[in-house]
């Protein structure tokens, strides 16, 4: 009657794991950088006199180099990147203005980056002072993150905060930690069935 009785609990407990294998995972949220995407953990790149200052673990700030130098023609780019912790949306506002004297975005563009493709965000005929909301997918391992350019590298710097970052990361199942505690059960349970 007692290994009757436990054979109906192992079998409730299958059950369930079985039932919890068809509930989709939720998703953890990291917000700001936190984390794996604290600001220690983040490549950064500036060219000439850019520069990029992490405000706290709340925002970002990237400044696009500016030497005023004639003539120079050459893109310079300041970039602030990292690599995927897990697959995910990335999530973040960005406020953007150019400190141009010809008050003309284009020469200072502001987007992201992923897998080194660069996705232009400021639109170059638009006004000095611009702002958005982007998301998009990373995958675990993909290289990702923001770039201030510079075209002209004088007249005036684009500067770009970003901030309200977040990335949606999966959580582990719910049936991975309920296979665990029935292991934990079932070893236990052999072990008191060879006892007696």
């Amino acid at each position: 009657m007692i290994i009757q009785h436990r054979f109906y609990k192992c079998t409730a407990l299958i059950a369930l794991l079985i039932f919890m294998a068809f509930i989709p995972a939720k998703a953890a949220l990291i917000s700001d950088f936190t984390g794996p995407y604290s600001p220690a953990n983040w490549t950064t790149t500036t060219g000439s006199n850019g520069y990029i200052a992490f405000n706290d673990f709340s925002s970002v700030t990237l400044t696009s180099s500016d030497q005023g130098i004639s003539g120079n023609q050459d893109q310079i780019n300041v970039d602030l990147t990292i690599m995927a912790a897990a697959s995910g949306f990335v999530s973040f506002y960005w406020s953007y203005k150019t400190l141009d004297i010809d008050k003309d975005p284009i020469w200072d563009p502001f987007g992201y980056l992923h897998n080194d493709v660069f996705f232009l965000l400021t639109d170059d005929q638009g006004d000095l002072i611009q702002t958005g909301q982007t998301r998009f997918f990373v995958n675990a391992g993909d290289i990702f993150g923001f770039r201030q350019k510079t075209k002209d590298d004088q007249f005036g710097a684009g500067v770009t905060t970003i901030s309200q970052f977040s990335v949606q990361v999966p959580e582990p199942h719910i049936s991975v930690l309920l296979s665990l505690g029935l292991a934990c059960f079932l070893l236990t349970y052999s072990r008191r069935l060879k006892r007696s």
